[in-house]
């Protein structure tokens, strides 16, 4: 167990819903000036897990786990993380405009109707595309359009607030009829696809600058702080935290100390939150989200842990139990700090690089099947559930 169940965009989406438990802090002035970008979503998988018969369900976020059984001894919260996706970057932006193309071979109707249509489809990739004008300190989408024989191919740009050019991608090929009619189910078809390819070199070029820039977290470590749990009983709170700060180096993350606190903010913070309900059988049901926050306090990610154990065995002393559960989430916090710093799409695409040199070798990818983030806390409490 312990795959990152949600990745959140960092504070700079202008659209981005603020997180009600997080504090807020000033923004980090290092990512002012990242380009806009997208997400990854959230998706639930069931495994098999040994507790007595109990069962357990992980809430995740990357990628399918591997199957695996355990000994006759109560172990909670133990299991295999298994490999994990490797896709769901999150770059920051401060908005992207996207002004009404002058150069698309569109008549004024017609080309507002592209800007805007092609802002809603970034929005709906979490970008805070904006159709209007461009403003002092915008990342801006320039929109041409070229004649190819009888088709017409639409032509993307991205700016940033010099007026320096990042990035350019090609949209489909139209017929030359339509698009100069300005047939809006053809415009509207134009932006949703274009929004993806759009959305991809948006997340190239943070990536590229994050790379070149030696104080990004993309060239040097995160330094993560360890919070106290919250709502845990027994002395699970401090047992959980006190295990996870011993998990995290083993696996080549660094602690932030007290005292270095003091001079410099921890880059991402985590904080394991503990519910519990009756669950089946008389059974008591324990749920441990691990929080991971960057340094604004915009939630970046989260581990669930979900298992059903006798009533009352943690109301006292966790031992073992935070011992494991901190040791299975330690995988889980890696991926979304490093999904947050970039390093797994980079790593992805000098995979791709790799791939493409050796056509014997085939890679394969699962599609994943993503429900609503809402429905991970409103869902009926269950087995299969995770905690309202």
């Amino acid at each position: 167990m312990g795959v990152p169940s949600a990745i959140r965009s960092p504070p700079f989406f202008a659209r981005n819903p603020a997180q009600p438990d997080q504090p807020e802090t000033p923004t980090r002035n290092a990512h002012q000036k990242r380009p806009p970008g997208t997400i990854g979503k959230a998706f639930m998988i069931r495994l098999p897990f040994c507790l007595n018969r109990f069962p357990i369900m992980l809430v995740c976020l990357s990628g399918l786990l591997g199957l695996s059984g355990c000994g006759d001894l109560p172990r909670p919260f133990m299991g295999h993380p298994g490999q994990t996706a490797m896709k769901l970057a999150a770059p920051p932006p401060a908005r992207l405009a996207v002004p009404t193309p002058g150069n698309a071979l569109l008549d004024d109707n017609s080309s507002k109707l592209l800007a805007t249509s092609i802002a809603h489809a970034l929005d709906d990739h979490t970008v805070p595309a904006v159709a209007g004008p461009v403003k002092k300190g915008d990342w801006w989408l320039g929109i041409t359009a070229t004649t190819q024989g009888n088709t017409v191919v639409p032509h993307y740009e991205v700016f940033d607030p010099t007026g320096k050019s990042h990035g350019k991608a090609d949209g489909l090929s139209m017929p030359v009829s339509g698009w100069a009619a300005g047939d809006r189910t053809m415009l509207r078809q134009e932006a949703l696809t274009s929004a993806d390819k759009i959305s991809d070199l948006l997340n190239d070029v943070d990536a590229a600058m994050k790379q070149s820039d030696p104080n990004s977290l993309f060239n040097r470590p995160a330094r993560i702080a360890v919070l106290d749990g919250i709502g845990a009983p027994g002395d699970g709170n401090t047992t959980l935290s006190m295990q996870m700060k011993m998990a995290l180096p083993k696996i080549g993350i660094t602690i932030a100390s007290d005292e270095s606190a003091q001079t410099a903010p921890a880059d991402f913070t985590v904080q394991p939150r503990v519910r519990t309900a009756p669950g089946a059988n008389g059974s008591e049901r324990i749920e441990i989200q691990w929080i991971v926050t960057d340094s604004s306090g915009q939630e970046s990610g989260r581990t669930i842990q979900i298992n059903e154990i006798p009533p009352g065995t943690l109301d006292l002393h966790w031992g073992d139990v935070a011992y494991v559960a901190s040791t299975e989430a330690a995988g889980g916090i890696k991926q979304v700090i490093q999904n947050a710093t970039g390093l797994n799409r980079a790593k992805a695409k000098a995979a791709a690089g790799k791939t493409a040199e050796k056509p014997a070798e085939t890679a394969s990818s699962t599609a994943l099947s993503v429900p609503p983030e809402d429905a991970l806390h409103k869902a009926p409490v269950s087995p299969q559930s995770p905690l309202p």
